[in-house]
């Protein structure tokens, strides 16, 4: 399923979010609330947001990187089910390190 430029796929219980190019301060909102919407029509027990294409450009928009994911996090615990990261560059990860989003959400590297 596609809406603007995010792709959802929801297979066997986990909801994959693709296509996340960029976070920042103007779609940050928006993107809450379309990704809001997919695990509530879903109920996943796993999303797993690929960031293999995402661009942090600006530390504010850092900042809304890390509050998008960590609420997707916190969400997904209420609802007993986990989020993961996967495939952030090597940019997006030293930036998701330096914030100490690894020691509460899994970052794997499926490639």
């Amino acid at each position: 399923m596609t809406n603007d430029n995010l792709i959802f796929v929801f297979e066997k219980g986990t909801l994959r979010i693709l296509n996340i190019v960029e976070i920042n301060r103007f779609n940050n909102s928006a993107m809450r609330e379309e990704i809001d919407e997919k695990i509530c029509e879903f109920s996943p027990k796993q999303v797993v947001l690929d960031l293999s294409q995402t661009v942090i450009s600006h530390p504010f928009d850092l900042k809304c990187a890390v509050g998008l994911i960590v609420g997707r996090h916190r969400l997904l615990e209420e609802l007993q089910a986990e989020l993961v990261i996967e495939n952030p560059n090597p940019h997006t990860l030293k930036c998701l390190k330096s914030n100490g989003v690894d020691k509460l959400i899994k970052i794997v590297n499926s490639k």
